[in-house]
């Protein structure tokens, strides 16, 4: 066999186990689960976007009396799970759920004030504490760990299963940055024992305490989970998360978001999107953009009927790096995609990143020369959405994406825009072929004052030295962006909106 051969056989190979891994139904390890429940919702876990539920099972109902453990909580949901094809996600809670007996052994309480929520909770790292709960893990772990219906547990840690402590009180048990970093480390390695086969994940978050808010912890904690092959959970998930848990100061070494850039790819990333009052689909495109394998969500999201299109693309894109996805995507909606981290606004990328230029390069549109910027103007609402807007003024009036190098696109593929029909004047869909840009096709804008739905084929593209998309406003009249998808000939992708399409853009269908 040649070398040429060679090279092509284990290309081949190659993307067959990546289909194989992560084919259009979704990914192995990781899915979309309805957010911490006690008991799960058939209603809920009916949904096709659905994987199972986050179950939240206290440590004082598993084990009431020490060395009895009764797991027929956990029987019960799993066997409900199993029935209906669903998995569950385990999180077992201590904390103020820590059963009676732990502290008849000798295990201090601690007032605890997180949420501005008083509870007693044990001293986490007494020994005797420790102790416990090392026996009791000891006791669930082999009766759960390989089961195929559980398809990940989370390390609980303190209040809700997370890391998070505040109060006083801890600082009059003299709490320090390291010693609290070597509790959770110690609670981790009780996990991994008794957990060898059942994925394990753990919150990363600071501990607020007076005085300030310490970051320590959960930088070490993450490098030492992800040196273990433990994944990480984010609370709190909403559209803009660069300072959430961090220090505003340095938002991207401090923040969780931060701390999950450096581990995006190594191991599982989960998100919990708990609040039904931020924006539901600015909050998972976020998720998915930072490459999420899990994403937690709440109830009365995943009933409500008008975010099924976004569920069913989270679904897809959970889980799936850009080699492994029929899809890239871009959603538009922040001024400079170089200061993200320091203004916490960003787009949302997943392998189709939209570019600006500081030195305009030369390109060839037709027969016209013409300078690209590709400057645009964010707008965080326009009609009901963030978008971008062309700069007509700057001699251009075009918009310019790249495409992940790792991404297959195929030898045809389809360029989906949402635009504002807004004004009546023409813009045009470009992308680069081996002969250079080439016309996919244009739009006349009615002015009905809707975001629209346009959609272009694209045969035979290849990748340019700058850009290989553009968006141009072809009287240098203002387009409004808000988002733009690459999709692979064949690949059977979910669209997040459901919009009426704009007339169909006439455009050439074959290679010249």
């Amino acid at each position: 066999m040649t070398r040429r051969w060679k090279t092509a056989f284990l290309l081949i190979a190659t993307v067959l186990a990546l289909l194989a891994l992560c084919p259009d139904t979704g990914c192995s390890g990781s899915g979309l689960y309805q957010y911490g429940v006690w008991q799960p919702d058939d209603r809920i876990l009916s949904l096709p976007f659905v994987d199972g539920a986050v179950a939240y099972l206290g440590w004082n109902a598993l084990e009431p009396e020490e060395g009895f453990v009764d797991l027929r909580p956990i029987q019960e949901i799993r066997s409900r799970a199993r029935e209906i094809q669903k998995k569950l996600i385990i999180r077992i809670v201590s904390a103020e759920l820590t059963p009676a007996w732990v502290y008849r052994k000798g295990v201090p309480k601690v007032l605890d004030v997180t949420d501005h929520d008083p509870k007693w909770v044990p001293l986490y790292w007494h020994p005797k504490y420790l102790e416990a709960l090392e026996a009791f893990i000891g006791r669930v772990g082999p009766a759960l760990d390989g089961d195929p219906v559980i398809e990940a547990v989370q390390i609980g840690i303190a209040r809700y299963g997370e890391m998070c402590i505040e109060g006083e009180d801890w600082l009059r048990r003299e709490v320090t940055p390291s010693l609290w970093t070597d509790t959770c480390i110690a609670v981790l390695d009780i996990y991994k024992r008794h957990f060898r086969h059942t994925p394990l994940l753990v919150m990363i978050m600071s501990a607020d305490l007076p005085g300030g808010r310490w970051t320590q912890p959960m930088q070490e904690v993450a490098a030492y989970a992800a040196a273990h092959g433990i994944g990480l959970q984010f609370n709190g998930l909403s559209p803009d998360n660069s300072y959430l848990w961090g220090l505003k100061e340095e938002p991207d070494r401090d923040s969780a978001i931060g701390i999950f850039r450096q581990y995006a790819g190594k191991v599982p990333l989960s998100f919990e999107l708990t609040n039904d009052k931020v924006d539901p689909r600015l909050s998972c495109m976020n998720a998915l953009s930072e490459h999420a394998s899990f994403l937690s969500v709440h109830t009365t999201l995943l009933a409500n009927p008008t975010l099924a299109h976004l569920f069913l693309f989270a679904h897809y894109f959970l889980g799936r790096d850009v080699r492994t996805s029929g899809a890239v995507w871009s959603l538009l909606r922040q001024t400079n995609p170089d200061a993200a981290v320091e203004t916490g606004k960003k787009n949302y990328e997943f392998g189709l990143k939209q570019v600006e230029f500081a030195s305009a390069p030369l390109i060839v549109l037709g027969k016209q020369a013409i300078s690209m910027t590709g400057k645009t103007i964010a707008l965080n609402d326009f009609m009901g959405l963030p978008c971008r807007r062309t700069v007509g003024s700057d001699g251009s009036g075009m918009m310019a994406f790249r495409i992940a190098p790792e991404f297959d696109f195929g030898a045809k593929s389809t360029v989906s825009v949402v635009y504002a029909d807004v004004g009546s004047d023409m813009w045009s869909l470009w992308y680069m072929t081996d002969a250079g840009f080439r016309r996919a096709g244009s739009v006349q804008k009615q002015n009905t004052g809707q975001w629209l739905l346009a959609e272009f084929e694209a045969p035979c593209l290849s990748r340019g030295k700058d850009a290989d998309i553009l968006i141009d406003s072809v009287d240098y009249g203002d387009e409004y962006i808000h988002y733009v998808q690459l999709t692979r000939a064949g690949a059977t992708v979910p669209f997040p909106l459901s919009l009426p399409r704009a007339p169909t853009p006439a455009s050439a269908n074959d290679c010249e």
